[in-house]
């Protein structure tokens, strides 16, 4: 499949965040496929397009699933959204900007707060770009697949 999103849900208040996440994806962009990556038991009203097309396990990882299922989608250009995202337009031609980069991050405009300002050392200075890794666009690809 050329384009579609992927969300990861650990536990059971993630996957009903991710049900709120994708029913408002559907809404808008109805014939966009979406996947999801669970470890727990969706049930089967949810699946087959209403709102996941399909449903994959988290792997066995002890850290992190969010980034090692996102080289596992089926999908040659994909769109991960964490659980806690509402879409509130069409996506309109946002895939678009894979025909020029490989991978895209939205800005983190929450970069002036004191806590994503914390440094492991020192303070982050705001005029360093902090990405919201929350909302994240990649292509398949070499690059990216060794990236994750």
């Amino acid at each position: 499949m050329r384009e579609g999103v992927i969300y990861v849900a650990q536990g059971a208040g993630y996957l009903d965040l991710a049900i709120s996440s994708a029913w408002s994806l559907r809404a808008l962009n109805p014939g966009l496929p979406i996947d999801l990556f669970s470890n727990e038991a969706v049930p089967a009203k949810l699946l087959n397009g209403a709102p996941f097309d399909l449903v994959h396990p988290i792997p066995d990882v002890p850290t992190r699933a969010k980034i090692a299922c996102m080289p596992l989608s089926r999908f040659e250009r994909t769109l991960f959204l964490d659980c806690d995202t509402l879409v509130a337009k069409p996506l309109g031609d946002l895939f678009g900007i894979l025909d020029r980069f490989e991978l895209a991050l939205a800005h983190d405009v929450r970069r002036i707060s004191a806590l994503v300002r914390e440094g492991h050392a020192v303070q982050t200075p705001y005029a360093f770009p902090q990405l919201n890794t929350g909302v994240l666009l990649y292509r398949r690809s070499a690059a990216v697949q060794a990236f994750f």
